[in-house]
């Protein structure tokens, strides 16, 4: 079984992202038991010594006992302190990244891949001002500001406007550890096309393709293709419930894969790494409006009852459920649902085909009127984020639904576009390499089948 070490460059700034990366590391170790060991290497484990040259780092870095293979740089107000009293300009992770830098030319830009996260937070950064003796505050001012001219210099360039190398920004520490899973999951996933052996079991879990069929959240490990956009719309979940209505729309074509994306890319996403000083744990529910027609806030009762079954224990009917989500919702959601849920508990709620409300015969605009005041509620709560997917040529029909637009707003939509190239080369190559796969090539022009 190959080791892969895991470097993570973050000066004390962002001691939460540090912890937050080794949490990712660890979270995806099951996927690939039995292939690799995932190992996170923090600065102080590298034994990097003031005096060391710069060839002596490089092959430190390379060598087949400390060699890194994935490093991950985090950025914010700060460099770093100086790892030796030389007077050497800069901080720690200014030479830490000149290292690994160096390390991946050395090897012909094979390894280690480089990860660099940049945090965009003047809020944060005022509050870390916030209590601070007055002689601390112009240090703090100079620290951010050579953190800015490092990334300005090796990440942009000032006179073309573009970057020179690859970075990503975050806001917020639990956005830089969905962004960071993403990428060391394909990282991680193009090594393992290199190697025989399969992590997912056909006889068991079945085909790593699902033809026409839906992903559901078992076929998470098999989604693949849609990593940006799980990424986004979590994003825009998030700053919905800050915004105080936790409600998002996926808009897009018939077969584009809304309910994928939904179902098998953002519910597990979020239910099992949305996870932060708030959150401690969340369930999940789906609900088709079409199979409830005749009673959509019944339908969704039975769900809700499925899904928390502390609301059966109370001793409350799915009955009175639905009557309290079809009079008074706010109420419902006020007096009921902290009690089911308890603390620290949130419920993501799925409400896929949305476009059933519209195209089905026994739903009228009275029932519309009725279960969008009640999604209204179950947005608005604090306790439930409220994820829909619907076909983009039923949107003008959505449109029809003030309450709709107005838990959406500016930010609460999502367009899903068609996957590019190289979104459709994952979708074809990496359930294969899972399942232990491989595609055929010519023989006469050694092009492959995929």
């Amino acid at each position: 079984m190959k080791t892969i070490r895991i470097f993570i460059s973050s000066p004390d700034d962002v001691a939460d992202e540090r912890q937050k990366a080794r949490d990712v590391i660890a979270s995806l170790q099951p996927r690939y038991a039995g292939r690799f060991q995932l190992v996170p290497v923090l600065a102080e484990e590298l034994p990097l010594h003031g005096d060391m040259t710069a060839r002596q780092g490089i092959d430190l870095v390379l060598s087949p006992e400390h060699g890194l293979d994935i490093a991950v740089l985090i950025l914010w107000s700060q460099l770093g302190s100086p790892p030796d009293a030389s007077g050497r300009k800069g901080g720690g992770t200014e030479r830490e990244f000149q290292l690994v830098l160096a390390s991946r030319e050395a090897s012909g830009g094979t390894r280690p891949a480089i990860l660099a996260y940049t945090r965009d937070d003047p809020d944060g950064f005022l509050d870390r001002q916030k209590g601070q003796p007055p002689d601390m505050l112009d240090p703090m001012l100079r620290e951010r500001q050579l953190a800015e001219d490092f990334i300005a210099a090796h990440f942009a360039d000032a006179s073309a406007g573009s970057k020179t190398r690859a970075h990503h920004t975050y806001t917020k520490p639990v956005e830089f550890a969905h962004r960071l899973r993403v990428h060391v999951r394909e990282i991680l996933d193009g090594l393992l096309g290199d190697g025989g052996g399969a992590t997912w079991d056909v006889s068991e879990m079945g085909a790593p393709f699902r033809g026409l069929d839906v992903f559901e959240p078992q076929h998470a490990g098999i989604f693949f293709g849609r990593e940006d956009e799980i990424c986004a719309v979590q994003l825009a979940l998030r700053q919905q419930a800050a915004a105080g209505c936790a409600f998002v729309l996926i808009v897009g074509a018939s077969g584009s894969g809304k309910s994928s994306l939904a179902r098998a890319g953002v519910l597990p996403a979020v239910t099992q790494f949305d996870v932060d000083e708030t959150v401690r744990a969340w369930r999940h529910a789906i609900f088709i409006p079409g199979t409830s027609a005749k009673d959509l806030c019944a339908g969704l009762a039975r769900v809700l009852c499925a899904a928390l079954p502390e609301l059966r224990e109370s001793g409350t009917s799915p009955d009175a459920l639905a009557a309290g989500l079809r009079d008074d919702p706010a109420l419902f959601c006020r007096l009921v649902l902290p009690n089911a849920l308890g603390a620290g508990v949130r419920l993501f709620l799925l409400l896929d085909q949305f476009e059933e409300l519209f195209s089905h015969s026994a739903i009228g605009p009275d029932d519309r009127a009725v279960f969008s005041v009640a999604m209204d509620a179950l947005a608005r709560s604090g306790s439930v984020w409220v994820l829909a997917t619907v076909r983009s040529d039923f949107y003008d029909q959505c449109q029809t639904l003030p309450r709709l637009m107005a838990m959406k707003g500016a930010r609460g939509q999502f367009d899903l576009l068609v996957p590019d190239a190289d979104d459709l080369r994952r979708i074809i190559t990496a359930p294969a390499s899972l399942a232990g796969l491989r595609f055929e090539k010519d023989a006469s022009t050694g092009e492959a089948l995929d």
